[in-house]
Parts: C-alpha cells; structure tokens; sequence
C-alpha cells in the first residue's frame, strides 16, 4: 500500500469566467502556477491540472507544460476550432525516477504558430495539485 508523504496545490482561480490572463505566443510561455513538493528516495510524485482556456483570435493550439526545477517534463496540446471557443484542459502525470529531494512543480501555457494570427486567454478554472508517494 502507497504512504502519502506529502501534498502542494496552487489554485490561481475555481470558476470559469473568474480571470483573463493572455497566453503569450511561442517560444514565450505565460507561468500560471507553481507549488514546492518534497519527493521520498524511491518515491514518486502523481501532478493533475485543469485549465480553462478562450481563442480571442482564430482557431490556436495551446500548449500546458508542466515543469520540474525549471526542465521540461509533460507537455499536453489543445485546439480551439474557432473564435470565442472554450476548453477544459485535464491532465494527469506520474513523475517517476526522481531522486529524493523537494521540487519547484510549475504550469505554464504558450500559443503555438504564428505569432498574432491565434490567440487564446486563460479564463479559469486554474487548478494544480501534486502528491508524493512510496
């Protein structure tokens, strides 16, 4: 049976409609969320995500990172077919392999192509959670 060692959360906002945050285009990203989380010697972190997003522009492609100390380690895509469509983005992650030690977990979010030509805001929910475990 898996112990719960530890539990970090950042909730930048809880209903639709709550916020209007730009998503900056590619190669740029747009930092929504972070939180710390101590990860156990042959343990592992489970992170989830929801995320609302809005095209103001176009039909864009989204990208959600997910971050560990700054590298790279998840990334989901998302299309929004036309203007003033929404998306609920959900996604879940196991971070494995990781060596014992607290981490800095972050979300961010980048407009894929051309810049200006798609564009998309966050309008909530935002929600960014992870537990550690062995």
């Amino acid at each position: 049976m898996a112990t719960v060692v530890d539990f970090g959360k950042s909730v930048l906002a809880s209903t639709s409609g709550s916020i209007g945050i730009s998503i900056l285009p590619s190669p740029q990203q747009t930092l929504l969320c972070q939180f710390g989380l101590f990860v156990p010697s042959s343990g592992q972190a489970q992170i989830q995500g929801t995320l609302g997003i809005q095209s103001t522009q176009g039909s864009p492609n989204v990208q959600v990172t997910l971050v560990r100390n700054n590298t790279q380690i998840f990334t989901v895509d998302t299309s929004l077919a036309a203007l003033n469509a929404y998306d609920d983005t959900n996604f879940s992650y196991v971070d494995s392999n990781v060596a014992q030690g607290y981490y800095s977990y972050a979300l961010l979010v980048t407009v894929l192509g051309t810049p200006g030509a798609n564009t998309a805001s966050v309008i909530g929910p935002v929600s960014f959670s992870g537990i550690s475990f062995m």
